[in-house]
Order: C-alpha cells, then structure tokens, then sequence
C-alpha cells in the first residue's frame, strides 16, 4: 500500500485502510523499518525510489512483487466505503456525517486523496459523485489547509464530462473566497453558474 500511496502514508491511515489493530501496523511497520522508514510525522516513505520501481515492475517474478492496480483498488474501496458510511449526502456538518470518529491523518487523506484513487482504481463515476456533492466539496474544503488541490480532482475527470468541468471552472475561480470562508462555496456556485 505504501508504494500505491499518493504521498506519504501516515500509520494511521495504512491502519484503516488494512482494518488492523494499532499494535499490528507498528509490528509490520518495526519489521519494515529499512525499506519504509517512518518519520518524526509518522509518515511512512519509501527508502528509494528503485525499491518502488523493482517492487511494481513487469518482470519481477518475486513473492514481493506489488500489483499497482489491486492496491488502488483497495484504496479506492476503503476511501469510497469510509466516505459513504460517514458521509451523509448534501451535509456540512462534520459531526453529523460520522468522519469524527476517524484520526485527523485518516480524515484528511480520504478527503485528500480519495478522488485521485477512485480515478486510478477506474472508478471515475464515484469521484464524480463526490465531486458534484456540494457537502462534500464544503467538507473538503473547510477541513484542508490547501483547498486548491480541488481543482485538481475536477480536472482529472473533466476530460468528458461538462457538467464535471464547468463547476470545476466556478470552484477554481472561487478559491480566493474559500480559502477566507469554505461555507461561501454555495453563494459563489450560484453565482458563477
């Protein structure tokens, strides 16, 4: 799973996303150590970047091989579960919607990440579904320091879809009034579309 990750993996969310115990992941994580160190962030990283490289590759005939497209496809299983059962659609509340019970780490990795896997585990309709949720796009938005990476989920799945790119163009233009208030996102969708 590391090496599927998008960024660095913080332990707790390899922990949900294998649905181990605490004591589990630190045992595997200990046993690992010196190919996927963890940092004083308790991020787990690739030692190097050839380590990666031999572990997806075609020709790697190894008990250690990694099958990229299984591992997004348990990310993007586990990401699309956490947010449905937490997720209510169309609510804003973070206490309401269950994703309070989860670590910070966890939270903003799903909310980070999730669409990027979806895309890669070819689950395009579900990214889509989140990104035209106007809750989630709020969730997303009031939970992250970096609120423009959303522009960035529109654009990996505007390629077809208009409706995906032209609310994708309105939340682009209106990031310099989410980045001061996320709970502007309505009032600036209407108004721009």
């Amino acid at each position: 799973l590391i090496v599927a990750a998008v960024e660095p993996l913080h332990f707790k969310v390899l922990q949900c996303i294998t649905e181990s115990t605490e004591n589990e992941v630190k045992s595997a994580i200990g046993s690992l150590s010196r190919f996927f160190p963890q940092g004083s962030d308790q991020k787990l990283r690739i030692y190097h970047k050839s380590l990666a490289d031999w572990l997806v590759r075609g020709d790697n005939k190894t008990e250690f091989r990694v099958d990229i497209k299984n591992q997004q496809t348990i990310f993007a299983n586990q990401c699309w579960n956490l947010l449905n059962t937490c997720m209510i659609p169309g609510s804003t509340d973070i206490k309401q919607c269950q994703l309070h019970k989860y670590d910070d780490a966890v939270i903003e990795f799903i909310l980070q990440h999730g669409v990027t896997h979806l895309c890669l585990a070819g689950r395009k309709e579900e990214a889509r579904k989140l990104v035209l949720d106007v809750g989630w796009l709020m969730t997303r938005s009031g939970r992250l320091e970096n609120c423009y990476n959303l522009v960035f989920d529109f654009q990996k799945l505007s390629k077809d879809d208009k409706v995906v790119e032209l609310i994708g163009r309105a939340v682009g233009l209106s990031m310099n009034a989410l980045r001061m208030d996320y709970r502007q996102l309505p009032g600036q969708l209407i108004g721009r579309l």
